[in-house]
């Protein structure tokens, strides 16, 4: 499992990966947006919203479009949020990496926030939480 490598903007997330896993998953929290704005009509469970990604080890820097194949397990169909693409994951999202061969960062660029319900005692409120609750996102080598 990885960390953020330090705190930078909220919705871009620098994570140090190994040499080369060639598999990790972004996980995070994931809520249907019926159920904390029941207006809304989207039945699919949502984890965060990803605009780009990209992997550098100080010399190379790849970046992984939001629309590329690859990107299968634990992803919905690419978006349009305006000009820019977006992809949902559901909570549990594979992402195959660039084989490298040494550590790299990998940055995950969020297009926004998602609101999940929280139980608080017998009353349930919601909120807007991005990845986990301490702010954290989490990665785990596949």
């Amino acid at each position: 499992m990885t960390h953020p490598s330090s705190r930078t903007s909220a919705l871009r997330r620098p994570l140090l990966v190994g040499r080369a896993p060639a598999e990790v998953r972004l996980l995070s929290r994931a809520a249907v947006p019926g159920e904390c704005r029941p207006w809304l009509n989207d039945p699919r469970p949502l984890g965060v919203a990803v605009r780009e990604i990209a992997i550098r080890d100080g010399i190379h820097m790849d970046a992984i479009a939001v629309d590329h194949p690859a990107l299968g397990d634990g992803w919905w169909d690419v978006e349009r949020d305006e000009n820019v693409l977006v992809r949902w994951t559901n909570g549990d999202a594979a992402l195959a990496l660039p084989l490298r061969q040494r550590p790299a960062v990998l940055e995950i660029q969020l297009a926004g926030e998602m609101v999940y319900p929280l139980s608080n005692g017998n009353a349930r409120a919601c909120a807007p939480k991005l990845l986990d609750g301490a702010g954290k996102a989490h990665l785990r080598s596949a």
